[in-house]
């Protein structure tokens, strides 16, 4: 999808076809493309070793890195001299179910920040778990805008890339980059499901915990509202719990979606099912999340 980066380029093409038409002096007609090119791909440039990095990572994976959401133009023409462009750019919020949206915020990452062990993280640690990728897009920040703090986000999913927050591997710790590497797949699997699943969630997944409490929504509830004694959160499929002025509650639904999803890449089948297996409610929870994400190609452990 062609994005425009310049929002007076319409009319400047309106006009200068009407001024042509109307005026002797002659102009080189403006001759926009039919050709379908794919401008998700990176060359080489042996002279800079982080160019040479991100193509060595696009010839071995097929997944292009981009650090700018500009990743082409096209020139369509001229007007009176001035080359008229076009501007191919990532859309990374946009979306086919919803449309364009602001819904993140990014700055760009500057050239002294762009790290060979960030592509080396990327390559052996999280494109080895995400789906195929039509191109990922590393950013200095990414946020989503909030009233009082923005909101930090590891990934978003676009629709032609995958934002990415790029850190410094060399100087985390391994727990700070487990669970960072943890993070940014979380998040594009929560996306996916989003955008892919959302009905199914609602049908295989959520309706399992509502099924066990027929008569009041389970879903940030305290234990006493829908136990009759005798029956723990787990009883209800809920693996986390929310902590609000001293009370312990029952996950809303993104919480309880991502504490599974969090779960499933962290634990192998045998693993998790021996950690519940007096708990029906959540082994049904863990395999319908597995079957959603091993249908959207995502590789799962064990």
């Amino acid at each position: 999808m062609i994005n425009y980066r310049n929002n007076g380029w319409c009319i400047g093409l309106l006009l200068s076809m009407i001024m042509a038409g109307s005026c002797n002096k002659k102009e080189a007609a403006l001759k926009p493309s039919n050709k379908d090119e794919n401008y998700l791909v990176v060359a080489d440039n042996p002279s800079d070793p982080m160019e040479h990095a991100v193509y060595e990572l696009y010839k071995a994976t097929g997944i292009p890195v981009f650090y700018n959401d500009t990743i082409a133009r096209r020139q369509v023409g001229d007007s009176a001299g001035i080359p008229r462009y076009f501007y191919i750019t990532l859309m990374v919020n946009y979306s086919p179910s919803t449309g364009e949206s602001n819904s993140v915020r990014y700055t760009f990452l500057p050239k002294e920040r762009r790290l060979k062990s960030m592509l080396d993280l990327l390559e052996n640690e999280l494109l080895t778990v995400l789906p195929p990728l039509p191109s990922v897009f590393l950013t200095d920040s990414l946020y989503t805008p909030a009233r009082d703090i923005p909101i930090i986000r590891d990934a978003h999913t676009g629709f032609n890339t995958v934002a990415i927050r790029s850190v410094d591997p060399d100087t985390m710790s391994a727990d700070a980059k487990s669970q960072y590497v943890l993070s940014v797949i979380t998040r594009v699997a929560f996306l996916k499901l989003q955008m892919l699943k959302s009905d199914l969630l609602e049908t295989d997944f959520y309706s399992i915990s509502e099924q066990m409490s027929p008569y009041l929504d389970p879903f940030s509830r305290q234990l006493s509202e829908i136990s009759d004694g005798s029956q723990t959160f787990e009883d209800f499929g809920f693996i986390t719990t929310v902590k609000r002025q001293n009370k312990i509650y029952s996950p809303d639904k993104t919480t309880d979606v991502t504490s599974y999803l969090q779960a499933v890449f962290s634990n192998t089948t045998d693993a998790f099912n021996a950690m519940y297996a007096n708990y029906p409610a959540v082994l049904k929870k863990f395999a319908v999340i597995r079957s959603m994400l091993t249908d959207l190609k995502f590789k799962l452990p064990g």
